[in-house]
């Protein structure tokens, strides 16, 4: 049990687990900004509370309320990550080079897909309704 343990580790599926660890990494970590920590906290903070943007429970379509909270979660981890020094942020990952790649290439597609997309339809939306063109700024 604890070779196939080990092995699903070492594979791909280990990924997520090696980013919860590397989160965790993270924020005990000093030489992380604690604006970044902040944000992530903030993010999950905004998941827990029942108040909601688009509440959690039994609404109109099931599960639509959780889509906001996973927008905020991602985008929060993505900014822990990319605020942190590049060097801190390579040597507490927990996996090797190669885990660490495909686990910020997901994330950062994930990150763009839910949070860009929707960052950019606020945009295009405030544009349209004030007719100034803010263009999409990068965040």
């Amino acid at each position: 049990m604890k070779d196939k343990l080990r092995a699903l580790y070492a594979s791909p599926v280990g990924d997520a687990a090696r980013l919860v660890q590397y989160l965790v990494r993270l924020l005990q970590d000093d030489r992380v900004p604690k604006s970044a920590k902040l944000k992530l906290l903030g993010s999950g903070l905004y998941a827990w509370v029942d108040t909601d943007l688009i509440p959690d429970g039994g609404g109109f379509i099931p599960g639509l309320g959780m889509v906001d909270d996973i927008i905020l979660l991602v985008h929060g981890i993505k900014c822990l990550i990319a605020e942190t020094d590049s060097a801190v942020a390579v040597e507490l990952w927990p996996g090797d080079e190669a885990s660490f790649a495909r686990t910020m290439t997901v994330l950062a597609k994930v990150d763009d897909t839910l949070f860009g997309n929707v960052h950019r339809a606020f945009t295009a939306l405030y544009d349209k309704i004030t007719g100034k063109s803010t263009g999409d700024v990068s965040r």
